[in-house]
């Protein structure tokens, strides 16, 4: 019988690469948390119904089918509102957590800044008193050192009197710098410490290794341009003008409707999409699936779960911003790579129909835009994976690591990024 301490040669040198590579990179300690500030969490969608949340499966939600050549990919009913969720529990079993704090080159705060306001709002003001306190009074806190959060809830949501980058600063600079889906500036104290992070889309990874996204062909797609939308979407706004070149509406699935419609192709169809991810998972995946190009316009602001969803579908994303690019991770990745990004004044009556726009495209350009789709993806979702203590991250958390170690000059080992198209060399010695 082999005994407890008895090792081969090949194990000891794994271990011993294994600890060479965590230190060459940062190690990050996590907060312990009073029970006040998530306790009952996860009944948030019984106290908000319309909210649709599944908290199922550490916030990635209900698996609803799964996909890919080897079943690689698990498409799941994944509420944006997740994210702060997902987020902890990837840190949680992440081979770069320290529980040792004195170790620690970056600090954690597992704070449901947005969950909380939306499930519990008459006592949100409490709670972030509460970790004022808590977090005025611990001594790494003061320590200079980077704190941070993740907020789940888009900030021009959260009520004016909830002024987060007032609550967490020091000698008037901000100390906790949070994880969000779009930048934020506000009227009051500037820009708000954050990092843009991908929405969590409905399709997940299996596994933690680097791979090309495996789903449909281009010449298998029959949908050349898609509009997946709310059926009051565009009622009071001039984003109507997008549904002129519309031919088809539909909120059917696309098995249903195709059974009518055999081997027939479409311009513009508009999918009409319905508000629980419960319902609407697997509907609007294999719409995506289908389509060469997924419009996107912006909605309350300019970002769109819907975009994370589309890549996940090798669906190629055609985005029309008000202003800059919202999404995330641009100082490492080239958007025009996998994406068509239009000028917002494309919306003004009189242009070219999208129709017309997306179709001078050359083929060999569309064929490229779809290729980089499907090697983008993985570091735009966030994969499940019961082994992330041993494997190096190969998802979006990949990509949150190197914006960290950029922000705060502190070390992170990932050199060699697989199938991604930077915008500039970064090393991370």
């Amino acid at each position: 019988m082999r005994s407890v301490n008895s090792e081969t040669p090949k194990e000891v040198t794994k271990r011993k690469d294994s600890d060479q590579e965590h230190k060459k990179a940062f190690r990050f300690y996590i907060y312990d948390i009073p029970e006040l500030l998530n306790t009952n969490i996860t009944n948030c969608k019984f106290v908000q119904p319309f909210m649709c949340v599944d908290f199922q499966d550490k916030g990635f939600g209900t698996e609803m089918f799964v996909d890919g050549f080897d079943e690689e990919i698990s498409f799941r009913a994944t509420s944006q509102f997740s994210i702060e969720m997902i987020i902890h529990n990837k840190l949680k079993t992440n081979r770069l957590r320290t529980y040792n704090p004195d170790e620690a080159d970056v600090f954690y705060v597992p704070a449901y800044f947005g969950l909380l306001e939306l499930c519990y709002e008459e006592s949100t003001r409490k709670k972030f008193q509460v970790l004022q306190e808590l977090m005025t009074k611990n001594v790494y806190f003061h320590s200079g050192k980077p704190h941070i959060s993740t907020l789940g809830l888009l900030y021009v949501w959260m009520p004016p009197d909830v002024n987060l980058e007032a609550h967490f600063e020091k000698n008037g600079k901000q100390i906790l710098t949070f994880l969000t889906y779009e930048s934020v500036h506000t009227k009051s104290t500037g820009s708000l410490s954050e990092i843009v992070i991908p929405y969590p889309s409905y399709g997940h990874f299996l596994h933690s290794r680097e791979r090309t996204l495996y789903t449909n062909p281009l010449q298998s797609r029959n949908i050349f341009i898609l509009i997946p939308i709310g059926e009051y979407y565009y009622e009071h706004s001039k984003r109507y003008n997008l549904l002129r070149d519309v031919t088809t509406v539909t909120d059917a699935s696309y098995d249903y409707f195709m059974e009518e419609n055999i081997n027939k192709t479409f311009e513009c169809v508009q999918y009409i999409t319905g508000e629980c991810p419960q319902v609407i998972t697997q509907y609007v995946i294999q719409w995506m699936q289908h389509s060469v190009f997924c419009l996107q316009p912006r909605g309350d602001t300019d970002s769109r779960k819907s975009f994370y969803d589309s890549v996940m579908s090798g669906c190629i994303p055609v985005i029309i911003p008000k202003s800059t690019n919202p999404y995330a991770f641009q100082d490492f990745i080239d958007y025009e790579k996998f994406s068509v990004i239009l000028p917002f004044s494309y919306l003004d009556l009189g242009n070219e129909s999208i129709n017309d726009i997306l179709a001078d495209i050359p083929r060999y350009k569309v064929a490229s835009l779809h290729l980089n789709v499907r090697k983008i993806a993985q570091y735009l979702q966030y994969s499940i994976s019961d082994n992330e203590e041993l494997n190096e991250e190969s998802d979006a958390l990949q990509l949150i690591f190197m914006a960290l170690s950029d922000r705060f000059k502190i070390p992170y080992d990932k050199k060699h990024l697989y199938n991604l198209h930077t915008n500039h060399d970064n090393e991370y010695d």
